[in-house]
């Protein structure tokens, strides 16, 4: 259900504020404000969540982003960019509650099965990742050929619906996933996040997710809207997006198996040159599928740097500091990501998308040295 209602988000939030707007760069500002927001919604629920359990914070994200898109209905029926803004910045605080649904995962699996388990949970995803844009791209071209006045409405107005399905399900979980936590003592003095995030394999595992983050939003927020003002259909710009989630979700289970066999070290580095190869891909001038098919490389190579980033964080940390920490790395990455896409927008619209690809695989290069040089990043039971 959450992935379905970000899968949507992702398509005709780009979409809308350029039909709004006219300028291709503001897709990028949208997602610069989505991410700013994110990162507070997850260090909040974080909190939240090492203290009152997993369920409060889980459900509080799924209202929110409910009313967010509500919100950015009426917004696009009142042609206000402003307002879709504004509405961005509230799913985007209920998405940042909502991810940390993996730390309730976390909680649940040993060490040496907790790559496995993560990676299983995005798998899950994968159905409403890879059906949610197309849902809402099938909705808007039933309102069009019906007649409807604005046609982009409609696509928005599935997200509540999605998400009030997902609030059901969170609040039937019993027990709270915190409570079935194994494979570790509780500390006598739980650490603070900033604490854990300090450990040099922490510290490696949150500088290689933040430079993923910060490329993969960019290249998902520019590509579909670049490809859009080329001619591309609503429905075949929904695809695209969809191929991009199907790379983020479809490898999951795999991608975590090899993380909890190989180490967290290796899979960090494979998520890194996956990106960059993606990433060269759509440079691909015209190609739609080219272009798709970097996006769908893009995202593999996310899946990686998200898991091997949850699992070696969940790795140093207990189940009364696992919430917070994980919303701490999100906060850093989410707003990292903002600060990326914002200036990636800037930088589109004074040069070419060539010029962005190149300072996006200068970044990469950052955690690459990083993984090199400091090589004992946690992975379970095995170094490296």
């Amino acid at each position: 259900m959450l992935w379905a209602a970000l899968g949507a988000v992702a398509t005709f939030g780009t979409i809308s504020v350029f039909e709004l707007s006219g300028e291709e760069s503001m897709a990028a500002v949208l997602f610069g404000m989505y991410s700013l927001a994110l990162a507070g919604g997850a260090r909040i629920a974080g909190r939240v969540m090492d203290r009152l359990g997993r369920r409060p914070g889980l459900a509080g994200g799924y209202v929110l982003i409910g009313l967010g898109a509500a919100g950015a209905a009426v917004s696009v029926k009142s042609g206000s960019t402003p307002a879709l803004l504004a509405s961005a910045v509230i799913i985007g605080a209920g998405a940042g509650a909502a991810l940390l649904g993996r730390a309730a995962v976390a909680d649940m699996y040993p060490p040496e099965r907790r790559g496995t388990a993560v990676g299983r949970l995005l798998v899950a995803g994968t159905i409403g990742a890879v059906g949610g844009p197309p849902l809402a791209g099938a909705i808007h071209s039933l309102a069009s050929r019906a007649g409807v006045e604005n046609p982009l409405v409609a696509p928005w107005l599935a997200v509540p619906v999605l998400a009030g399905v997902a609030l059901a399900l969170v609040l039937s979980m019993r027990p709270d996933p915190r409570d079935l936590a194994v494979g570790e003592g509780t500390p006598v003095r739980g650490r603070r996040p900033i604490e854990i995030l300090r450990l040099p394999p922490a510290l490696v595992a949150v500088a290689s997710i933040v430079v993923v983050q910060v490329v993969m939003v960019t290249f998902m927020s520019v590509v579909p809207v670049v490809l859009h003002s080329h001619g591309s259909s609503e429905l075949t710009v929904s695809l695209v997006v969809s191929l991009h989630l199907a790379g983020m979700f479809a490898f999951s289970s795999l991608v975590g198996a090899a993380l909890d066999r190989w180490g967290r070290r290796l899979g960090l580095l494979a998520g890194i040159a996956l990106v960059g190869t993606g990433v060269l891909l759509t440079l691909a001038d015209g190609s739609t599928v080219l272009s798709a098919l970097g996006l769908l490389v893009i995202g593999a190579g996310w899946s990686f740097s998200y898991i091997g980033s949850t699992a070696a964080v969940s790795d140093l940390s207990a189940a009364t500091e696992r919430a917070g920490a994980i919303g701490l790395m999100d906060l850093v990455a989410a707003v990292a990501a903002a600060i990326g896409v914002l200036s990636g927008a800037a930088l589109l619209r004074a040069t070419a998308l060539p010029v962005v690809a190149l300072a996006a695989l200068a970044l990469l290069a950052i955690p690459v040295a990083l993984l090199v040089v400091r090589a004992p990043t946690v992975a379970a039971g095995r170094p490296g």
